[in-house]
């Protein structure tokens, strides 16, 4: 597990948001998120109409196309909550992988 600004670890990288450029974290990666909180990833989540109804445009702001044409999701992952507790601005969120062989999150 890690929070460094930005690290590689197995062929992953990420900054300590999560970002990854374009490349999204493995199904089953686990953040840790303020002292005692964990949330497994479990696959991405479709936007939807409901996104626009928060802020108009946010349902385009949210998705893209890659050079091939392929839907980009820019935000939106389901995930698993394996501990609570408290989160709050500012917390560091440590990036912990799976085991190899990774598997690509898919849509939910």
């Amino acid at each position: 597990m890690w929070s460094a600004a930005v690290r590689h670890e197995k062929g992953v990288l990420a900054d300590e948001w999560g970002n990854t450029g374009g490349q999204s974290q493995p199904t089953g990666t686990r953040l840790h998120l303020g002292a005692r909180a964990v949330v497994e990833v479990t696959g991405l989540r479709n936007p939807c109409d409901q996104l626009d109804q928060f802020q108009s445009g946010l349902k385009a702001a949210v998705l893209g196309r890659d050079n091939q044409g392929n839907l980009i999701r820019k935000a939106g992952v389901m995930g698993i909550v394996l501990a609570s507790g408290e989160v709050q601005a500012g917390d560091l969120i440590g990036v912990e992988l799976p085991q190899p062989p990774y598997r690509p999150l898919e849509r939910v």
